[in-house]
Parts: structure tokens; C-alpha cells; sequence
């Protein structure tokens, strides 16, 4: 299922997205990301999904 095809609740990105019109929601898997990896931004942050 592309991410165009999921209900809005479902859409949540990380990483960068070369589609057009897509804009983030939220980080997802932070509590697995590298230590020395900074979000610097102001979306909100999970360790997982569906958190």
C-alpha cells in the first residue's frame, strides 16, 4: 500500500519523502534511531509506531 492509499490517521513520515504534497506529521521508531542522530525540527516524536 503507498502512502497515498492509507487513511490520513495512518500517515505519519520520517526520513525524506520526494513525493509532492507530502508533508510530515511525526517522527516515528526514535527509540531505535542512531545516539548521535539530532531531530532538530518541531514534530512530535515516538519511539513506535502507533504510540
Amino acid at each position: 500500500m503507498s502512502a497515498d492509499q492509507m487513511p490520513d490517521e495512518n500517515r505519519m513520515f520520517t526520513g525524506r519523502c520526494l513525493c509532492g504534497g507530502v508533508h510530515y506529521t511525526a517522527h516515528i521508531f526514535v527509540g531505535s534511531k542512531a545516539p548521535w542522530f539530532e531531530i532538530t525540527d518541531a514534530l512530535p516524536q515516538h519511539a513506535e509506531f502507533g504510540e
